[in-house]
């Protein structure tokens, strides 16, 4: 498959009839992933949202936004178990990280992998993604630093 064609975002950095419906539509992590997938090292097609990705993407924002389940329990505690090949790394390790500093950036974000070289991917390509010149107007406040450990 051919690379994505990753558009140009400087010019509409200084356009607030872009950046205002484009923040309140990232306030929603689908949505946030949709726009954010040609700007992920990783994405060499198109974005294929199978009915599960949604269903991932709601239990983690509502997991964020403290909310609780119909019984009363808070969802701050989930696991997923899903096969190979669906979108497992780029949505929790890449993605998710990115969406939650839009959010709010006291949040902390704690990933794990078998693999050191899977951890070092992720993170690296979570970096990538935040220093997108779209992740830049979509979140000017947001500033990374390095710390090496």
């Amino acid at each position: 498959m051919d690379k994505l064609l990753r558009p140009d975002y400087s010019e509409l950095a200084a356009d607030p009839a872009w950046r205002a419906p484009m923040r309140a539509a990232c306030r929603n992590l689908c949505n946030f992933l949709w726009y954010a997938w040609p700007h992920v090292p990783r994405a060499d097609g198109k974005l294929n949202l199978a009915k599960y990705i949604p269903v991932l993407c709601n239990y983690l924002q509502a997991a964020i936004e403290g909310k609780r389940r119909a019984d009363g329990v808070k969802l701050d505690r989930l696991v997923f178990n899903l096969p190979p090949e669906c979108l497992k790394s780029v949505l929790f390790s890449v993605v998710f990280p990115a969406w939650v500093w839009t959010i709010d950036q006291r949040f902390g974000v704690l990933s794990v992998a078998y693999d050191n070289g899977l951890l070092i991917r992720d993170s690296s390509d979570s970096r990538a993604l935040m220093e997108s010149d779209w992740f830049k107007v979509l979140s000017p406040v947001l500033i990374l630093s390095w710390r090496a450990r």
